[in-house]
Formats: structure tokens, sequence, C-alpha cells
């Protein structure tokens, strides 16, 4: 079973994976209709408004006709047979409104518009969001912040975390999706009973993405040339107090030949250019601690 990145909802999950690479979204999709010159258009939607609120006033009046008829009451007469002579009936009395002669001699034009947004839109707009968040965000391996990047790029490809200053090479990673479909079925009737046995089955589907990942973590002091950045000096007065303090010699050897400003906690585990952080020992014990605390 693969690793699954995220659950999704089933309309989603049939959408992106029957629908969502040859789907037209809003803006690029068109349809062409056919409608009436702009003068004939007015008396054709007036005749429509009228010719609605007639088949309305009409059903009203059929409704309260045949809950009050007494044959309907007595004989049980069918609402068909009866919807049909009270039609004629009305008719008669009532006459429906006429197509104006204006709209009956007038052609249609065709025109193309914009088809509007619907709901399938929405789960396009999902699928590009999820498509580009896993191609453009990642987190740090070293920090747990998050990696973003302004546009999608090629993987494999070099940069670095803002928080941690650690560079990465990023390269490609599959992102999998899982949602499930129900299917009920009748397995057959329950002896001595009129209840329907039916029976349900859950199936999962999967999707993927492509998307990155960090790899091959590099501290600041190795990566200058892919940051573009160097590790920032030690302030000039915070080495003379450091020096004052462990009065100028090395504090594990006391000795005062080559002498290096060492930090406690390194650069590469986030320690600081500050007085308490830093303190003097010679190269070959500075060498010796390498990039341990202490």
């Amino acid at each position: 079973m693969p690793k699954i990145d995220a659950e999704i909802s089933e309309e989603y999950g049939n959408f992106v994976k029957h629908n969502a690479k040859s789907f037209v979204p809003y803006g690029k999709r068109k349809k062409t209709i056919w409608e009436y010159p702009p003068g004939v258009l007015t008396q054709y939607n007036k005749y429509i408004k009228e010719k609605e609120d007639y088949e309305h006033y009409y059903q009203l009046k059929l409704n309260k006709e045949y809950s009050n008829d007494f044959f309907v009451w007595l004989f049980g007469t069918n609402y068909r047979s009866f919807s049909e002579k009270f039609k004629k009936k009305y008719e008669r009395n009532n006459p429906p409104p006429k197509l104006p002669n204006a709209v009956a001699e007038s052609s249609k034009i065709e025109k193309t518009v914009k088809d509007p947004r619907n709901k399938r839109d929405n789960l396009y707009d999902m699928y590009t969001y999820r498509k580009k968040t896993y191609q453009t965000i990642a987190a740090c391996p070293i920090c747990n912040s998050t990696i973003q990047f302004n546009k999608v790029r090629k993987p494999p490809f070099e940069d670095k975390c803002k928080e941690c200053d650690y560079s990465f090479t990023f390269v490609y990673r599959k992102f999998v999706e899982r949602y499930y479909t129900t299917l009920t079925t009748t397995a057959g009737r329950i002896i001595y009973s009129n209840k329907i046995k039916t029976k349900t089955k859950k199936t999962a589907h999967y999707i993927e993405y492509e998307g990155i990942k960090p790899t091959r973590p590099r501290s600041p002091a190795k990566s200058r040339n892919i940051s573009g950045t160097k590790r920032k000096s030690i302030p000039q007065d915070v080495r003379d107090k450091v020096w004052n303090r462990d009065s100028g010699k090395c504090v594990e050897c006391d000795s005062k030949e080559n002498l290096e400003f060492d930090h406690i906690i390194p650069v590469a585990k986030g320690g600081a250019n500050t007085y308490r952080n830093l303190q003097l020992l010679c190269e070959d014990c500075n060498r010796s601690k390498s990039d341990n605390i202490g």
C-alpha cells in the first residue's frame, strides 16, 4: 500500500480521476446560443412571462377544481382524464397568450458567449491549487519550517531554507491522495419477510501528484556557493569581550598560539555570534571538538 498524504472526498476524487485533464476552465469555456434580435427579444421575453403566469394560474385552478369536484369524490375520477376535460373548458373561457407576429416571422441569431461558472469549476480550482502546492511547498527537515517558492520549478534544483539557512537539493517526489467509493447491491430478499437484503462494498482509489522534497542537507558553512551568502562575521566588540574574558588563551589547554573563536553551540545547529556562545580555542582543540556542542 502506498503512503497516503491526504484523504479526499469521493466527489473531488472522481472529478480528478475522470475529468480534470480534459476539463476546460471558466473563462476559456464558451457556448453557442440562438436568440432573437434585440427589438424582437423584448417581445419574446414578455410572451414567455405571460405564458408562465398563464400556466401557473391554470394549475392552481385545476388543483382547486379537482379537490372540490363532487363526482371526483363520488366515483374517483382519474386526475389525468379530469385535467384534459378541464383544460379544454379553461382555454375556451381564458385563451392562452399568442406568440407575437414579429417573433414568429423573425429568425434567431447565432451568438457565442462565455459559459457561466458551475460546481465543477470549484473542483477544478481545488485541483490546480493542490497540484501547485505539492510542487512549490516543502517542509524543512532541519527546523520543520515551511519552504515555499513563488513558481513551479523543475527538479532537481538547489535552494535553501530561509529560517535555518540550510541548503538542499530538491528532487521529485510522488504524493498520493486516497478516496473511497461505495457500491450498494441487492443481495436478495429475506425469507418470510418483505425486507430487501443489501450488500455494501467500499473500494479505495488513489490519485498521484508530482511534487518536491528536500534532500542532501548542507549547513550554511558548506553551502556558500549555493545560497550566495557567507556566514555573518563576529562583531569586533564581541571579539574583544570574549578575548578579555578568556585571558587571550585556549579555555581547554591554555595555549596562546593559533587561537580561534569557537561557537559553543555551532552555527549549523542554531548557534549565534553572541558573547555567551563564543569561546577561545586553539586550532587543535577546535578541530577535535568539530561541530559538537560544548
